[in-house]
């Protein structure tokens, strides 16, 4: 009888943390949510404003060394 009791008491106390979790997951998740929206809408309107330069970073490199090999021959 005392383990059944017992079981029953942990079970109990599970059910309450499990449903704790899931209240602070239905108040939190859309919090989340929406920090997580606007930092994607933040990073999409700072490449609007500063575009990557063209042929990307890699092409902006090679465009820096060949410009420093020709200053280099003069």
């Amino acid at each position: 009888m005392k383990e059944i009791l017992i079981n029953v008491w942990f079970l109990m106390l599970a059910l309450v943390v499990l449903l704790l979790k899931a209240a602070a997951w239905l108040v939190l998740g859309p919090i989340i949510l929406c920090v997580r929206l606007y930092e994607m809408i933040r990073y999409e309107a700072q490449r609007l404003r500063h575009p990557p330069p063209s042929g990307g970073v890699f092409g902006a490199m090679a465009r820096d060394l060949k410009e420093r090999k020709r200053e280099m021959k003069s």
